[in-house]
């Protein structure tokens, strides 16, 4: 191309880079909010929640007893305490806001940096490689910490470049960079890397001056030394954490979450991973990670040798790789940290090694060149479809799991969550307000501790968190408030036989089990002393599973009133705990004694529990549920202790009303006539149980 030709392009570009920022950056923004807050959150985010949830006093006393550092989680509060989200009001859409716009800011840091090292060609090819990443649309929608780490790490690259101008504003640049190091270093400890990464790129930026005939042998020290000092005003900033990272650090107090790599073919599993989600992130079309990290390798080679500004090379080989390798050394000589999600806070700068490879090839030929960012934008799109489509990457629905548990809970009932530290999920996701007239609400959860703890209350609603089985005895560093706890396999078992005796039924909330419990302590205990009612999966990348054992109680529960009532031949009902009063909202749990007959054989019945207005007012409330386990199967002539929920709509208005029951067959919906002496049916088929005061609905 001629001179006089490259003007007018170069011309045409200026005038449509704004135009080209400003729809990639909404265009980033609208693709960051498809199916924003659509499914559940995963374990990890409902830490995030349960964190920013409480007093700063108290959530800073948690994360220092924990793996990662209180910054998010402060900015987090904050962001709870302005948009409110709530269990019915927009908990995941609203709680991954800020993952969601700093992945925008993202995007704007990346051309920035972009124009400064490789022109504004490469840097609009970046930021539009950016707005389609799966990597980058991953974790702009995870409620965590990553993409604010990013930001930060790119906000510290600018600060460092605009700092080595040596211009009047290099002072302001500086005092950016160092704030955003303490920033990055108080949101993840794996910001660590990227300050290395930093503080190598601006010593090779300040010594290559000495070689440049542009620069005296004087701006070498004018500029070496404020930024010494600069690291040492980052250090001084992050002091007051410092004593808390370095135990964390020496002593990790929670249990090993991934092994080391044992032999080659793990270790290149990694590597390959880490360069294929440089590309398609975490959700390879195919399932397969291996074409994608050939294809990113591929990137880097044709980066090195097409890329005409080589101290830009420099600068972003060494901030993209170095922090990288650095985690892999660590990984393979000290303690197993590698994980992929670690990576995504150095791995925008890959998409400016993208873009300007592109940009290399455009130059050499241009079909060439748009092929290659049409190849790129293809596997993109395709990848992030499966991310939004393909359920292998779902989050765990602990959303559903834990509503249907709060649904089915009864008195008497214990939840047993195992592992134990999978408590936020429980916390976050139980039903605790009312929305509406027709609203209700089971009983808040009243206990949370340690299967070990001696003061577990025998009603309510208690969740009861194992420890690691056999577990080393450093986890938690001892203390009695970690989430984190050692226990022996005896102290184990013993703490579940006590459970089985206060509880006739324990729910198991499984998720990570086989890391707390590897060897199945508390799974074969439950399977042989218990008998195995509710068994259910539910969808998930953690193989998220709820189940409840059953466990024989002598005797009929104390609070039964008796009263003989016959249902057909089969079914005969010895009495029932009445409720007296209950507030509008909340669910009233009756409590009932059933005996089968040998005329059961072969029926299958449902009950529908109802309330009415007195003197043959309206139904105000119903609930129907087929008898579990059916009554055909129930042992003959043996006492069945069942447990019935009738939940009270919350607009209820204050009074008495009364409480009815009918059973009927389950297939015809025929009703089944209640005699017996002194009872009272209406209808032929609806036994009044008695009358409850129903009070107003509490305050949301």
């Amino acid at each position: 191309m001629t001179e006089r030709a490259q003007k007018p392009a170069a011309g045409n570009l200026a005038r449509l880079t704004r135009p080209l920022l400003l729809a990639g950056l909404l265009a980033g923004f609208a693709l960051r909010l498809v199916r924003l807050g659509g499914e559940s959150l995963w374990y990890d985010e409902t830490v995030s929640v349960y964190l920013a949830r409480l007093s700063l006093p108290a959530m800073l006393a948690h994360t220092a007893g924990d793996i990662h550092p209180p910054g998010y989680y402060g900015l987090l509060h904050i962001w709870q305490l302005v948009s409110r989200p709530t269990l019915e009001h927009g908990l995941e859409f609203l709680f991954a806001w800020p993952s969601l716009w700093w992945g925008v800011i993202l995007l704007a840091l990346l051309f920035v940096i972009g124009r400064r090292l490789l022109g504004a060609s490469s840097a609009l090819l970046a930021v539009w490689l950016a707005v389609f990443s799966p990597f980058q649309l991953w974790y702009s929608q995870e409620v965590r910490m990553y993409t604010l780490g990013a930001a930060l790490g790119l906000l510290g690259l600018w600060a460092t470049l605009r700092f080595l101008d040596g211009d009047r504003s290099s002072r302001l640049w500086l005092a950016v960079y160092v704030l955003a190091a303490a920033a990055g270093l108080y949101t993840l400890y794996y910001f660590a890397f990227t300050l290395i990464a930093l503080n190598v790129i601006a010593l090779f930026l300040i010594f290559s001056r000495a070689t440049s005939r542009k620069h005296s042998d004087r701006s070498v020290p004018s500029l070496l030394l404020p930024w010494l000092l600069a690291q040492l005003a980052v250090l001084i900033l992050w002091l007051p954490w410092l004593p808390a990272f370095l135990r964390q650090a020496i002593d990790p107090p929670v249990p090993p979450w991934r092994g080391p790599w044992t032999n080659l073919p793990e270790f290149f599993a990694s590597l390959s991973e880490t360069l294929g989600a440089l590309v398609i992130g975490q959700t390879p079309p195919g399932g397969h990670m291996w074409p994608f990290a050939l294809l990113g390798g591929l990137i880097l080679l044709g980066f090195v040798f097409t890329t005409r500004r080589p101290a830009a090379r420099t600068v972003l080989l060494i901030y993209l790789l170095l922090p990288m390798a650095l985690l892999y050394l660590l990984t393979l000589l000290a303690t197993p940290l590698y994980h992929v999600r670690y990576l995504f806070i150095y791995a925008p700068v890959f998409l400016l090694i993208a873009a300007a490879a592109v940009h290399g090839l455009w130059r050499y030929a241009p079909w060439l060149g748009g092929l290659g960012l049409a190849l790129l934008l293809a596997l993109s799109g395709w990848s992030a479809a499966e991310f939004w489509r393909n359920p292998f990457y779902r989050a765990d629905d602990h959303r559903a799991a834990v509503a249907d548990l709060a649904r089915a809970w009864r008195p008497g009932d214990a939840i047993l969550v195992n592992a134990g530290w999978v408590y936020p999920v429980l916390d976050v996701y139980w039903p605790t307000e009312l929305n509406g007239p027709d609203a209700t609400r089971p009983p808040a959860i009243a206990w949370s501790g340690r299967i070990t703890a001696d003061d577990i209350p025998p009603q309510g609603v208690a969740v009861i968190r194992t420890g690691s089985v056999d577990g080393d005895a450093s986890l938690g560093w001892g203390s009695p408030t970690s989430d984190f706890f050692p226990v022996t396999a005896a102290a184990t078992q013993d703490a579940l036989a006590q459970l089985a005796a206060d509880y006739p039924r324990i729910w198991h909330y499984r998720l990570y089990d086989t890391v707390s419990d590897p060897a199945g302590v508390i799974r074969a205990w439950l399977a042989a002393r218990g008998s195995l009612a509710v068994d259910d999966p539910y969808p998930g990348r953690d193989y998220l599973r709820v189940q409840r054992y059953d466990f024989s109680r002598p005797g009929p529960p104390p609070t039964i009133i008796p009263q003989a009532v016959r249902f057909a031949p089969g079914l005969l009902l010895w009495g029932y705990a009445p409720v007296a009063e209950i507030q509008a909202g909340e669910v009233a749990y009756i409590n009932f004694l059933w005996e089968a007959q040998p005329d059961a054989a072969g029926m299958s019945l449902s009950a529908s529990l109802r309330l009415y207005a007195l003197d043959d007012g309206p139904m105000i409330a119903q609930q129907d549920r087929a008898f579990q386990p059916p009554v055909a199967d129930w042992p003959l002539g043996a006492a069945v202790d069942e447990w019935r929920a009738l939940p009270i709509p919350a607009g209820t208005a204050p009074g008495t009303y009364a409480l009815e029951l009918i059973v009927y067959d389950g297939q015809t919906g025929t009703p089944l006539e209640p005699t017996g002496a002194g009872v009272f049916v209406v209808d032929g088929q609806r036994l009044r149980l008695g009358d409850i005061r129903i009070l107003a609905a509490a305050a949301k």
